[in-house]
């Protein structure tokens, strides 16, 4: 039996999900919440982003935001988006500069993503 004999566990912490419409929200906006997640992160931080532009006002805060869960401690695998090598019948995402994210000191992996 599930439980028998022991306390009721702690309850599990929420999880959040955001949706965002392309273009409907401000970089800035979605840079401090993505921030404010990282914050708190204590052991470890699997992350995939979309679109990562460090060389931007709002990547930079992210990347501060990363930075010093490296710095913290926490163990961090980021997951990103390279350019698909074929056509795509949509208009392609921005840019991502691999070359930076890789210069991060944690682990990442790119994914070439279909739209």
């Amino acid at each position: 039996m599930r439980g028998a004999g022991r306390p009721a566990a702690a309850a599990a912490s929420a999880v959040e999900l955001t949706t965002l419409s392309d273009g409907a929200q401000r970089p800035a906006d979605v840079a401090r919440g993505i921030a404010a997640f990282l914050a708190r992160a204590e052991r470890t931080l699997d992350i995939a982003v979309y679109d990562v532009r460090f060389e931007t006002d709002a990547g930079a805060l992210v990347l501060a935001a990363l930075l010093a869960a490296v710095q913290r401690g926490v163990a961090v695998r980021l997951l990103y988006n390279v350019a698909h090598p074929g056509p795509i019948p949509v208009p392609p995402p921005p840019e991502t500069a691999p070359e930076a994210i890789e210069a991060l000191p944690v682990d990442t992996r790119g994914i070439a993503g279909v739209p």
